[in-house]
């Protein structure tokens, strides 16, 4: 468990293969570090929230994406995590940004979920969303049905962002940043 919440945090786990820490499966990247959280996670009484504050408060979780020539010379697969990795921004921040920044966001929290249709102000976290059936801003970013499907998302080459600037809820609100018009 405490590989999982650590792959939801970096994108990639101590152990590079979650679902299998058999012979077949990957080596830990850092044994010690893997029994230190399982330790802590056990003295929490299993608790996930105390495990995710322990690794978010953690120097790795905060450190930068800057690169290091040394570091990268020993490690340039950051399987020892010395640097961040860039990372995507979820589809729900993405909307989220650009209802704030065009004034329209519906900051009023809790209530009931409603549907993320075009119209729609409120925060994408009291959305509705289906499986099934997303609408067109998540898609054009590549909502992610699973955290499961991070490393896929990663490695997806689509411009999210020159879709969602077309999409017709930014021309419905006008975004405009120091008086100049979006490009």
């Amino acid at each position: 468990m405490v590989n999982r919440i650590w792959a939801q945090h970096f994108g990639r786990g101590i152990v590079g293969t979650p679902s299998n820490f058999g012979q077949l499966g990957e080596r830990p990247s850092e044994p010690e570090l893997l029994e230190y959280l399982a330790g802590r996670f056990i003295e929490s009484g299993y608790s996930l929230k105390a495990m995710h504050r322990q690794i978010m408060l953690s120097a790795t979780y905060q450190s930068s994406t800057a690169n290091s020539a040394e570091n990268f010379a020993k490690d340039p697969d950051n399987r020892l995590f010395w640097r961040a990795n860039r990372r995507r921004l979820e589809a729900e921040a993405i909307r989220d940004s650009i209802l704030f920044v065009s004034g329209d966001l519906d900051m009023e929290p809790g209530g009931p979920s409603a549907e993320l249709v075009l119209d729609s102000t409120r925060r994408s976290v009291y959305g509705k969303i289906s499986r099934f059936k997303t609408g067109p801003t998540l898609v054009a970013v590549r909502f992610s049905r699973s955290r499961h499907e991070c490393r896929a998302a990663q490695r997806d080459q689509c411009s999210s962002a020159g879709i969602i600037l077309h999409e017709q809820s930014v021309g419905r609100t006008g975004i405009t940043t120091s008086g100049r018009a979006p490009v």
